[in-house]
């Protein structure tokens, strides 16, 4: 039964971001893990080192090696493109919750994963539920069900975004990515009322 811990660990962080931008990378690592480990895998006798076992292991070592340089890439191009300035000007349209809230949960889905995204999106959607929002927040960010024009939950909808976010992230880290303040909404530092 022990030989089935090592590779649930793998494969149970290997899904948590296999629906994330981090997918290939993700995957690069968790194969390079389990050729690793291949020795204590189920099923697997346990054999003495071997000229290809070296080989076997050298790839290993290089799939993780691209998985996390991989990793790394994707979120310095993310960081780049939160630091460009904004080009050109908002309409009113496109000043919605989903505007406001993806962002930053976005960036929390490809920082923690599926299962905390989710848990979180899960908690919003129970508070939009309770006070009858036309929204769901879903695995790739804010649904609006209700007519356009109406915001007047908008303010509420943020308040109970950034108290959700709050207790993983600082609001430091909520600026950097891509919080921003609504007419009437919330500064990244200002607490909720």
């Amino acid at each position: 039964i022990e030989r089935f811990f090592l590779p649930l660990l793998v494969i149970v962080g290997w899904l948590n971001f296999v629906g994330t931008r981090r997918a290939a990378a993700a995957t690069c690592v968790a194969v390079g893990q389990l050729m690793l480990m291949r020795g204590f895998l189920p099923g697997v006798v346990t054999t003495t080192s071997s000229p290809t076992g070296d080989a076997i292991d050298a790839a290993a070592a290089g799939l993780i090696l691209i998985g996390a340089t991989w990793a790394a890439v994707q979120a310095l191009a993310s960081a780049a493109r939160r630091n460009r300035p904004a080009t050109g000007t908002t309409t009113p349209r496109e000043e919605t919750a989903a505007a406001f809230i993806n962002p930053p949960f976005l960036a929390l889905r490809e920082t923690l994963g599926a299962a905390w995204s989710l848990r979180i999106a899960e908690r919003f959607d129970t508070v939009a539920a309770a006070r009858g929002w036309p929204c769901r927040l879903r695995f790739g960010g804010l649904v609006s069900d209700g007519d356009p024009a109406d915001t007047l939950w908008h303010r509420d909808a943020l308040r109970a975004f950034r108290a959700l976010l709050r207790r993983f992230v600082t609001d430091a880290w909520l600026a950097r990515h891509g919080w921003r303040d609504a007419a009437g909404g919330l500064h990244a530092g200002q607490e909720p009322s």
